[in-house]
């Protein structure tokens, strides 16, 4: 945890590009923390308690089905014309989002089922993070300074340290 909280304060730092506060970006990256890890606690309950009655697939679209269900009751209470913001490209983008989050939850519950969860959960964070560098890097061009990238590699340094 303190390794993790080190990334995230080095992580947060400003580039040239960014106009978010430092302090916000911190927060939300706790939270990210949080519930990546009731996340990962959920699969591991599943496979733990429940992989032998309810398939893999079945449960993960449970999850996500219900997920856009609250979204939807939520942008509905939440916006005044519910109907003018919901365009199709952005339904379209949040389908492949979410089929691509089925497809991830499959896989890391197949994970669980031949690897232990101290193996599984921390290379899959750090393969998140380090591929949304990327991403963004290549496709949006944003750039990371030299206290973001020693940031990245705390937060693989903090993974390693989470199994011992």
């Amino acid at each position: 945890l303190v390794f993790a909280s080190i990334s995230f304060f080095l992580i947060a730092q400003k580039t040239e590009q960014s106009s978010n506060k430092p302090g916000r970006i911190f927060f939300v990256l706790v939270f990210l923390f949080v519930s990546g890890g009731l996340s990962d606690l959920s699969m591991k309950v599943f496979n733990e308690t429940l992989s032998g009655e309810v398939s893999r697939v079945g449960f993960s679209t449970l999850v996500f089905t219900s997920a856009a269900l609250i979204a939807t009751i939520i942008s509905f209470i939440r916006s005044p014309n519910p109907t003018k913001d919901l365009e199709r490209k952005l339904l379209s983008w949040g389908i492949v989002l979410g089929l691509v989050n089925v497809g991830s939850v499959v896989f890391i519950l197949g994970a669980l089922a031949t690897a232990p969860g101290t193996l599984v959960f921390p290379i899959n964070s750090v393969a998140i993070v380090v591929g949304g560098a990327v991403l963004g890097i290549v496709v949006w061009k944003e750039s990371l300074n030299k206290v973001n990238i020693a940031g990245l590699c705390q937060i693989g340094r903090a993974s390693g340290r989470e199994r011992v």
